[in-house]
């Protein structure tokens, strides 16, 4: 099967050119796809796409999972740290900085303070210790 090539750069690219800062918009988006309980399980840069008009498209959708509710904290944690652990896009979120982004996830997830600290906890022992 043939797609058309859809407009945007993908956050891979856009990170090796030097704009690291679009992690920050890209981490709000993240939380609104969580919220609508859609778990992509081929995250990483390379199958995120910016798009200037409208957003952020999936890219190699074959493992996407929608749930008619918001994700679960540990889904949330687990989705968050695939992608900042991918090999590829690591020293991306280095630079950024991981507590950074995880900060504009929380924020823009709607969570409370207890739940949001749940994921936050999960993510950090999970970037510390390897584990998901």
């Amino acid at each position: 099967l043939f797609y058309p090539q859809l407009p945007g750069l993908d956050f891979r690219q856009l990170c090796s050119e030097g704009q690291v800062r679009l992690l920050e918009p890209l981490a709000t988006q993240l939380a609104g796809l969580h919220h609508k309980g859609i778990y992509f399980r081929a995250i990483h840069l390379g199958n995120l796409l910016h798009q200037e008009s409208e957003g952020l498209a999936l890219l190699d959708i074959s493992d996407l999972y929608v749930r008619n509710r918001p994700l679960r904290l540990l889904l949330r944690a687990r989705n968050i740290l695939h992608l900042i652990r991918a090999r590829q896009d690591r020293q991306y979120f280095e630079s950024f900085g991981p507590d950074r982004f995880i900060a504009e996830y929380l924020q823009a997830s709607g969570l409370s303070a207890w739940r949001a600290a749940i994921v936050r906890n999960r993510i950090l022992v999970g970037l510390r210790f390897g584990k998901t």
